[in-house]
């Protein structure tokens, strides 16, 4: 379950001697309990395609994982984005949720909900540039 951080902040003092009342600030934020990990496949690459695999988990016990976009910047001096490539849990993503731009090599995926515990599983393959 997501926890919530709260934190106030105190001020007392005198302006032009006389004291006044001690006013305060409050701010919460709520701690998200979600893991990333990123592999590629294969370690050692020769040639033709390289596999990125990005996994989310959301490890929260209650509540689902919303509005969720990943993103990652491919280096586009020595890799190609393969057009049409990513995968969210195993099927194609629909091309409305893929943004690529192969001038900065910024890739941007809109991922559905995770639910609690669990898992969403983002693939893309690259070439050589």
């Amino acid at each position: 379950m997501a926890t919530t951080l709260n934190n106030t902040a105190t001020i007392n003092g005198q302006y032009n001697s006389i004291a006044f009342d001690p006013m305060t600030a409050s701010v919460s934020a709520e701690i998200v309990d979600l893991a990333v990990t990123k592999t590629a496949s294969p370690l050692v690459w020769v040639g033709g395609e390289l596999t990125y695999t990005v996994n989310i988990t959301n490890n929260d016990t209650a509540l689902p994982m919303t509005n969720l976009v990943l993103t990652d910047t491919i280096n586009t001096t020595l890799t190609t984005f393969v057009a049409g490539s990513v995968t969210i849990n195993g099927t194609a993503a629909e091309t409305t949720a893929v943004t690529y731009a192969a001038a900065t090599g910024l890739l941007t995926v809109t991922l559905p909900n995770i639910a609690a515990n669990g898992t969403s599983a983002v693939t893309f393959r690259v070439t050589k540039a």
